[in-house]
């Protein structure tokens, strides 16, 4: 029979919104960009999650690349923090640097996809504890989980802790804080 078991990396729009507010507390106008028509679904959960905690999102979807800087201006005038979701035609590197340094000169806080991001400007990004991953991974692969039936041949755990990525000099320009107490979350500064 096939097994499958794994580790999801992925955080739920769900936490990511939770987390956002605690430590953005007056946001209240999220904005996503996306071009690939298939991240409906996604831009879908991740509004509902807003809605959730009172938030409004804002989605426009580009019909081509050319549209970024005119859509990205347009964006930027409504909401309080732009989150870029991993669509691979936005987040080719001219466009990637482009939205960093639009959102660095109007003083709009940007949520990217990774730590890599928060190295090129972005504000923060939040991701799985790769080390918590690692271990987890491990741990699985040593072991036999028992499985009895057709729906138990799928096993995928979920880590706990988070890290918060955050850009020092882009944190401060927007004047939020960073005290999170929370054992599960690590915050990097960079």
């Amino acid at each position: 029979s096939r097994r499958l078991s794994g580790i999801s990396i992925e955080v739920p729009p769900e936490e990511q919104v939770a987390l956002l507010l605690r430590i953005m507390p007056t946001l209240k106008r999220i904005g996503v960009l996306t071009q690939d028509r298939d991240l409906r679904e996604q831009v879908a959960t991740l509004r509902r999650a807003c809605e959730t905690h009172k938030m409004e999102l804002e989605h426009i979807e580009l019909s081509a690349t050319s549209e970024l800087p005119t859509k990205l201006d347009q964006l930027l005038r409504k909401v309080d923090i732009v989150w870029l979701v991993p669509d691979a035609s936005i987040l080719q590197v001219q466009l990637a640097q482009y939205i960093i340094g639009q959102c660095a000169a109007r003083g709009v806080a940007l949520l990217g996809p990774s730590a890599t991001f928060v190295k090129a400007g972005a504000t923060l990004s939040f991701e799985r504890d790769y080390q918590e991953v690692g271990q987890r991974l491990a741990r699985l692969c040593l072991r036999q989980p028992p499985r009895t039936g057709p729906e138990s041949d799928w096993l995928v755990e979920a880590p706990q802790r988070l890290v918060v990525s955050i850009n020092e000099r882009s944190f401060k320009l927007l004047g939020p804080s960073t005290n999170i107490t929370d054992p599960q979350v690590h915050v990097a500064r960079y």
